[in-house]
């Protein structure tokens, strides 16, 4: 049976990183259950967690779009076919995982959870080591000088 590509993983990465922000999340609120530590004011609980996640969830519409504008896969399983620098990717090298973390704040402080701040550093831990850190070479290797050239222009975060 002949594979099509449309399942196949190029780049060794092996768990995508919304189920790494989501992995965050679950432990965040299961620690948040047997170790309670309320730290956020009721008054400002959900304004503030409300506010931090939309701000991770408005930008996303358009930074997917520009993976569909670019042509390319925002599956980090497949290698790039274009680069994008422009738009949020002309502030930050990652802004879909800078949306994900402000998604999963988001959620901790709605639920009085302070357990995510440590488990987000460790998700960003993770997902630097085993997503981040092989997309940027196999960036490097499809585009060469113009993506060193990004690199040393933009920020890997903010």
């Amino acid at each position: 049976m002949a594979n099509n590509g449309s399942s196949k993983n190029e780049t060794g990465i092996r768990i995508l990183p919304p189920f790494i922000f989501l992995s965050a999340i679950v432990a965040a609120l299961v620690l948040n259950w047997i170790f309670p530590i309320h730290v956020v004011p009721d008054i400002i609980q959900q304004p503030l967690g409300f506010l931090i996640l939309a701000c991770g969830l408005a930008p996303l519409p358009w930074l997917f779009g520009a993976f569909r504008h670019a042509d390319t896969s925002i599956d980090p399983r497949k290698k790039p076919t274009n680069l994008i620098t422009d738009g949020a990717y002309a502030k930050s090298r990652n802004p879909i995982y800078v949306a994900m973390i402000a998604i999963a704040l988001g959620i901790g402080i709605l639920n009085d959870a302070i357990w995510i701040i440590p488990t987000i550093w460790m998700a960003v831990h993770y997902l630097t080591r085993t997503v981040i850190e092989i997309e940027e070479a196999f960036l490097e290797a499809a585009f060469g000088a113009d993506y060193v050239g990004y690199k040393t222009r933009v920020r890997r975060w903010l």
